[in-house]
Order: structure tokens, then C-alpha cells, then sequence
């Protein structure tokens, strides 16, 4: 429960409440060296267990090491993170190395491991080969997971070393060029706040950089390729007055990290908004005189200049869209990740990915060009379309997937172009056979009616690769009672199935580029609540009580299997295709609002309960602004967890002890209240 404040000083305000958090959480004293070498000792245990061929990942001892080593990992991280407060610059540096090598040994485990994703394809069917599969997805998602922690973990070090080094120009060069050296991306969003001058009164005696030093900074984030850090390029070019080449270089890296597209027509949803467009920034740089600038800052300015303004007019010039350090091409296969409480419903499990879409080009009503995804929802009665540089901003993790021959990507790119907007039902049966159907049929027009995946088969059906080739693996409905239980509500599986994750097995995709895994704790927390359901669908008799109107909702849709006119208002009612299974969709929907609000209601309580326990006094927090309703659930939090409050107030728990104690905690309660509500034998 938090409550957004306005900042006179974005560095000062920023910088400062990420290390005021750790400062009251984290107990003063050092690290043991031997807390390092335990690290060093899991990773390489990680290291040795991480299969390296198909027959590895038959052995589920792997996983499982894989898995404990992990666990490990992440502590001993959490422990190399903790700086006590009179701790040396060179000493917290270290700590900050050391963590930019154990992320980086990890990613390299990862990327490793995805490279032995097309070998499957090779292997007989057969369940050794299914078993496989499932310990190569606990593996790759372990890995994916840790990877995430580690970068929360760097965030943590080195903002606390940027608050550090801030009063000493020396010493914040020494951590910018090991940022540099190691190319850290998340260090490029951190030190992103060196480009704007601290207040006054920093608590931190907090100096100014200079503008080499700035320069700097704008390398590191041009080197790294992080297009998150886009919004403070935006802000900086708008409000810097004082060094007008630093302005044009911030530009040119906007340009080179990528340069948000204009927002799409009728689009109104002001998370849509790009932090800055080529309309915006065109006279910014066209009001710097040239006597203003040095002459290599005159050409490159000219040179952006042209290239905003062919953008500002036209949209995309090239079929391209860079994102950091690889480009975005139409045709390409985007593969994403948030929670979901379907990705242990097959055989092949856990799925890594819960949604698709394919990347495309839109000329808009405007006349300009955008780099676009199609996409299949459950809610909506069109094909979505998003900018692929909104799209970006809402999953953790996500993956681009290309075929190499540039005819089979534009055919692919070419059937998805055709269906921007097209009537689309979502099928919760799951089945291929309205996708198959369409194949060597002109799209533009036609209804949609598949899930997801299904949208990739569509794009894909119409190349001269076969289907097999693009979707190696066939996945069934996961043993047990899945089956049945998930008939009881609505859904069910086609034959041929795949799921989002079913691609990665392709022999005939390459793997272009991906973000960095983010870890979210209230994600985890609502991944754990999901995972309990879909233990639930396999081993009890799923039972669920349904409220009034969800009762009423189902009643209606039965009556509706014979009137067109209800149908249609039940369907704009939950906004769905009135060509959806409205029965099994009112049913579905029964059991995912019951769901999702177990799940989301405890990831919510857990940020509340960490703000409640790491915030001020009550005094403060009225100063603040928050309202009594806020502070009275602050108090809640706080009595709920008095013993974890009095370890907070006392300085003995640090915050990494919390947070696992917390999310502990309301994985308890929420798997709980899916035991009480879903389970019975």
C-alpha cells in the first residue's frame, strides 16, 4: 500500500529511500569470507548439476540440486549484500563485483541450458523423453528465477554503493567503470540518477557529477542496451539546460536503447503513452544553437535530427525495432511470462511461458509505421494489438523467437498483419481445429477462434514448414483428475495441443533476445497459490462454491445456448465474443474470480505487510499524507506480525530475512485458502 509523492530531487529522493530501507533492516556487521566462498562453493555446485544433454535431465536428482543449490545461492547473495554501515568503499565495491560475477556465471548456466532446448526434438517419444522435458523445465525456470534474485540483489548493492560514493567523485568513478567493465544493466538504471544534479540538502553530502562524468554514465547505458532507463532519458533531454552536447548524446542513446513509438491512434489508455516522441524531442534538439555544441556534437545531432524526423512523420523506416541489444524483426515469436494458474495442466510442466504473440508490422490510420504484436486474450472480442514497447512493460519475462529464412518470417508476419483487429473468441476448449481450418484462406475479416498458441499455428501453418517441425512436442492434459476437473468448469483440451511454452523445442527457431529476468516476490507468492490449484485439479474432486451472481451468470449463459439477443448482451456484459462457449466461459470465470482473488489478495497483503513493518511511526506517516484508512492497515500489518515488527524496530532482522519470512507467510495463507476452497477427496 503505498502512495505516490512528488520528488524535488530524483536522485536524492530515489537514492535515499532505497538505502533507508536497507539501513534500518540490515544489522551492522560483515560479511564472513566464508559466507563468500559459499557462494562461490553453490555456484559451482549449480554449475556441476545443470544437465548438459537430454539423458542429464532424466534424472531428477539434477533438478533437485539444481534447485537446493539455488536456494543457497540466493542466501548467501542476500548475505554479500549486506554492508555494515562503516564498511569501506573498496570493501562494498567488492561486494558489488562479486554479486556482477555470480549473476553473470548464472546467466551463462542459463543461456547454456536453453541451448539444449532443440535436442528433445531428436529424442523418441516416449516418457523418458517426457520426464526429461519436466526436470529441464524445473531447471530452466529455477535458473530463470535465480537470475532474477541475483539481479534484485545487485539493485540492492549498488544502490547502496551509489549512495555511498556520492559525496566523493573519486570514489562513484571507480563504481561507474566497474559497471562499465561488467556491463550491468541493472547498474545502468541505478547510476541513470547521477544524470540529474542531487538536492541541496542530501542527507549523504550528495555532489554533483560533473559532466564527464555524466558522459560517462550515458555510455554505460548505451553499452547495456537498457531501454527501461527510457523515461529518465526522456526527462533529462526535456529539463537539461546546462550541457547541451550531453543532451544531444542522451538523444542518440534514446535512439540506440529504442526510441518509443508513437502512441496508436484511438489508443487512450495512458499506460500506452510513450515517455517522449519524435514529435517532442525535434525541437529540443533543433533549438541548440551549433555554437553551443562541439562539432562532432553538431554532426551527431544532425544526423538524430533526420532521423527523428523521418520518424516523426512516417513511423518505422526499417522492418526493425531495436530493444537494447538486439532488434525486434516482423515475424518473430514473442513468448511471455506472469503467473498464470495453467501452467502445470499438461505433461510437459512446468510451462516457462503463459502467453504469445506474433510480432508485426501496422501502417496506422495516421500514416505512420509501427512494430506491433497480435495477440489473443481471454477478455476482448477483437485481436489485441499493442505496440511491442508497451507490451514489453507488462511481463517480467518474455523472449523473441525467429525463423532464419527471411521468406517463411514475412509469410509468418504477413498472416498476422491480416488479422490486426479481427473478430476473435477465445476457445477454452483449447482446440486447433478452427485455426486449422483457416489454412490457405484469405484472414483479413474472418473470425478468430482458438487461445493463444493458437495464433502462432495460424501464422505459421501457412509456410512451407511443417507443423511438427514448429511444434516438436505433444502435450497432454496432465494425469490425475486435470481431466475431469477441469471439464466440471468449462475447459478442456484438443487434440494436437501446444502451449506457450511448446515452441521453445523448435529446431527451427532461434533464439534472438530476451529480458533479463526480474524477480517479483508478490509473484512468486501468486505463482505459489496457482501451483496449489493445479495440485488440487490432479489429486481431489475440485469443489467450489459459487457466489449469487456467479451462479445467476451461469444460469443465464445456459439460457442463452437459444437466444441470440442474450447472448449477445451476456457477451458484452464480460466482455467476450458472443461465439465463445458462454457456459463454460461463465463457469470458468466463476472459479478464476475465485481464484485469482486468493492468489492477487496475497501478493497485495505482502506489500502491504513489508511497507507496514519497514515504514515510519504513525506521526510520520501522517506528515506523509496517508489517510487514516491507510494507517489503520499499517497498524493491522504490524500487529499481525508483531514478533517480525519488534526484530525491525530492534535493527536484528535484515531485509532479506523479512522478505523470505513474509512471503513464507502468505504462501501459508493463500495455499491454505486453496485447500479449504477448492480440496475435498
Amino acid at each position: 500500500m503505498s502512495k505516490t509523492s512528488s520528488s524535488s530531487g530524483m536522485f536524492g529522493t530515489i537514492l535515499m529511500l532505497g538505502l533507508g530501507a536497507c539501513l534500518i533492516l540490515s544489522p551492522d556487521r560483515a560479511v564472513a569470507q566464508n559466507e563468500v566462498r559459499g557462494l562461490e562453493a553453490w555456484l559451482d555446485k549449480a554449475a556441476t548439476a545443470v544437465p548438459r544433454n537430454p539423458a542429464d535431465c532424466r534424472d531428477g536428482k539434477r533438478a533437485d540440486t539444481v534447485e537446493q543449490a539455488s536456494r543457497e545461492i540466493d542466501g548467501a547473495a542476500a548475505r554479500v549484500c549486506m554492508p555494515p554501515r562503516d564498511a569501506t568503499i573498496d570493501d562494498v565495491l567488492k561486494r558489488v563485483e562479486r554479486l556482477l560475477l555470480a549473476k553473470a556465471q548464472v546467466d551463462r548456466l542459463l543461456d547454456e541450458l536453453l541451448g539444449l532446448r532443440k535436442e528433445f526434438a531428436k529424442e523418441a517419444e516416449g516418457e523418458p523423453r517426457r520426464a526429461g522435458l519436466r526436470n529441464y523445465l524445473r531447471a530452466c525456470g529455477t535458473l530463470t528465477d535465480l537470475s532474477g534474485r541475483l539481479r534484485g540483489h545487485q539493485e540492492e548493492i549498488i544502490t547502496d554503493a551509489a549512495y555511498r560514493v556520492a559525496a566523493s567523485p573519486p570514489a562513484r568513478e571507480k563504481l561507474i567503470d566497474l559497471l562499465v567493465r561488467h556491463r550491468s544493466g541493472i547498474g545502468a538504471e541505478v547510476m541513470a540518477w547521477v544524470l540529474f544534479d542531487p538536492p541541496a540538502n542530501a542527507m549523504n553530502g550528495a555532489k554533483p557529477a560533473s559532466a564527464a562524468t555524466k558522459q560517462r554514465v550515458l555510455q554505460l547505458i548505451a553499452q547495456t542496451g537498457n531501454f527501461q532507463v527510457s523515461p529518465m532519458l526522456a526527462r533529462f533531454v526535456r529539463e537539461e539546460r546546462r550541457y547541451p552536447d550531453l543532451v544531444v548524446t542522451a538523444a542518440d542513446v534514446l535512439r540506440r536503447v529504442g526510441f518509443p513509438q508513437e502512441q496508436r491512434p484511438g489508443d487512450k489508455d495512458e499506460q500506452s503513452q510513450p515517455p517522449i516522441t519524435a514529435l517532442q524531442l525535434l525541437p529540443v534538439l533543433q533549438q541548440i544553437p551549433a555554437t553551443a555544441l562541439r562539432p562532432e556534437s553538431v554532426k551527431l545531432r544532425d544526423d538524430v535530427v533526420q532521423w527523428l524526423t523521418a520518424r516523426k512523420d512516417h513511423g518505422l523506416a526499417e522492418d526493425s525495432f531495436r530493444l537494447g541489444t538486439y532488434e525486434v524483426r516482423p515475424g518473430d515469436w514473442m513468448l511471455l511470462r506472469n503467473p498464470s494458474p495453467y501452467n502445470r495442466v499438461t505433461d510437459v510442466s512446468p510451462g516457462l511461458f503463459t502467453h504469445v504473440g506474433v510480432v508485426t508490422v501496422e501502417k496506422g490510420s495516421d500514416g505512420r509505421r509501427r512494430l506491433v504484436v497480435a495477440d489473443l486474450t481471454v477478455r476482448g472480442t477483437h485481436i489485441r494489438v499493442t505496440n511491442v514497447d508497451v507490451l514489453i512493460r507488462q511481463y517480467r519475462h518474455y523472449l523473441f523467437l525467429r525463423h532464419p529464412d527471411t521468406a517463411t518470417a514475412k509469410t509468418m508476419a504477413d498472416v498476422a498483419a491480416s488479422i490486426l483487429g479481427n473478430e476473435a473468441a477465445f476457445d477454452l476448449n483449447y482446440r486447433i481445429d478452427n485455426v486449422v481450418a483457416l489454412k490457405g484462406q484469405l484472414k483479413q475479416g474472418k473470425l478468430i477462434k482458438s487461445y493463444c498458441a493458437g495464433l502462432l499455428l495460424l501464422c505459421g501453418q501457412e509456410t512451407n514448414v511443417a507443423r511438427a517441425r514448429l511444434f516438436p512436442i505433444e502435450e497432454r492434459i496432465a494425469p490425475g483428475k486435470t481431466a475431469k476437473n477441469l471439464g466440471d468448469i468449462g475447459i478442456s483440451f484438443g487434440a494436437n495441443f501446444v502451449s506457450p511454452t511448446g515452441p521453445l523445442f523448435s529446431s527451427e527457431l532461434t533464439l534472438v533476445g530476451q529480458r533479463e529476468p526480474v524477480y517479483d516476490p508478490a509473484n512468486e507468492i501468486e505463482q505459489a497459490v496457482y501451483d496449489r490449484f493445479a495440485e488440487c485439479l490432479a489429486k481431489y474432486d475440485l469443489v467450489d462454491q459459487w457466489d449469487s451472481m456467479q451462479n445467476m451468470r451461469v444460469t443465464l449463459a445456459e439460457a442463452a445456448k437459444n437466444n441470440p439477443a442474450l447472448a449477445r448482451l451476456l457477451a458484452q456484459m464480460g466482455n467476450v465474443n458472443p461465439a465463445m462457449d458462454l457456459v463454460s466461459a461463465a463457469k470458468a470465470a466463476a472459479v478464476n474470480e475465485n481464484l485469482e482473488r486468493i492468489a492477487v489478495s496475497s501478493g497485495r497483503q505482502f506489500l502491504d505487510a513489508l511497507f507496514a513493518l519497514t515504514s515510519g511511526p504513525v506521526e510520520e506517516l501522517q506528515k506523509e499524507g496517508y489517510t487514516e484508512k491507510q494507517i489503520e492497515q499499517f497498524q493491522l500489518m504490524r500487529k499481525r506480525h508483531a514478533d517480525l515488527h519488534r526484530q525491525v524496530q530492534s535493527g536484528n532482522l535484515d531485509g532479506y530475512t523479512l522478505r523470505k519470512a513474509l512471503v513464507a507467510h502468505y504462501i501459508a495463507t493463500g495455499t491454505g485458502e486453496i485447500d479449504k476452497r477448492f480440496k475435498t477427496r
